[in-house]
């Protein structure tokens, strides 16, 4: 309906990001089942890698587009985040350093698995009970 529109008036109604995620869903499937093809267990380590760096390099757009002013420098970014958020800083720099901790733990555990035998892996349940 929307592309319809679209053709008739050159305006994109109901274009939204949520419909976005649903339609990404069966792309991210396949891409998994190339990776794991491609790189058996260590498809997990490198998923979580590619989406850091896409978080990583999303954070630093919108430092530059909307933090601050666009010249502003890294420092002057987040101290203007840190004036804008509804919590104290304390609480801001808890929950980033919290994630980084995350991401790390997971790496860890993501690489230790990889490195696993497989006889090790065939041992492991399926699920914890």
């Amino acid at each position: 309906h929307a592309y319809g529109l679209y053709t008739h008036s050159g305006k994109t109604p109901f274009i939204q990001g949520r419909y976005l995620f649903a339609a990404l869903v069966p792309f991210a499937v396949v891409v998994a089942a190339g990776l794991h093809r491609l790189l058996g267990r260590w498809a997990a380590l490198a998923v979580l890698a590619a989406a850091a760096g896409m978080q990583m390099d999303a954070v630093a757009v919108v430092r530059r587009a909307w933090w601050a002013e666009p010249t502003a420098s890294f420092g002057r970014s987040v101290r203007a985040w840190l004036a804008w958020l509804p919590w104290p800083p304390a609480v801001a720099w808890t929950v980033v350093i919290a994630l980084f901790v995350a991401a790390l733990v997971a790496a860890w555990e993501l690489s230790r698995l990889a490195r696993a035998p497989r006889a090790a892996m065939q041992a492991m349940p399926a699920h914890a009970p």
